[in-house]
């Protein structure tokens, strides 16, 4: 969940929340049992600025950059479906993307990007596993459109 401001059509900058819901699997930090599995899972907040390359009112292309700090753990799951936790780690995020939407309505749209996550102060064991490629989808509510669609003033479709 991300929110921001936009200045003269063309800069962004806001701060956003990020939960890995799902654990990914991964390499465990400490031995495992037999039949028993790892994965790793982080949140983060992150601030964030973004410049608009190219666009025009119905789609554009931007380049955002991501500054993020939280928190990365194992959580190590047996074959009897315990699960365990290691101790909590500190990571700060970098994460360079490109992006791009294309307007459905005036008040909402639809967009994917990629980029690059790079993790910082983290055990080295961990580097790797937290960077990496990252592709993204989105859904975006322009507020500003959706107020006017809301008093009447402009139409829903």
């Amino acid at each position: 969940l991300k929110l921001g401001v936009e200045w003269r059509g063309r800069y962004r900058a806001g701060a956003g929340v990020y939960l890995l819901s799902r654990g990914v699997r991964s390499y465990s930090p400490v031995p495992l049992p037999t039949n028993a599995h790892s994965e790793i899972r982080f949140r983060y907040v992150a601030a964030y600025g973004e410049y608009v390359i190219r666009g025009n009112p119905r789609w554009e292309i931007s380049a955002p950059v991501q500054l993020g700090y939280g928190r990365y753990y194992h959580e190590i799951i047996g074959e009897d479906g315990v699960r365990t936790q290691t101790t909590r780690d500190r990571v700060w995020l970098l994460e360079p993307t490109i992006g791009g939407h294309y307007r459905v309505f005036r008040w909402l749209g639809a967009g994917a990007g990629v980029g690059w996550r790079e993790a910082f102060a983290v055990q080295p064991q961990y580097g790797d596993q937290l960077d990496g490629p990252i592709f993204y989808g989105r859904a975006k509510l322009f507020l500003g459109d959706f107020v006017k669609v809301v008093r009447g003033r402009q139409r829903l479709f």
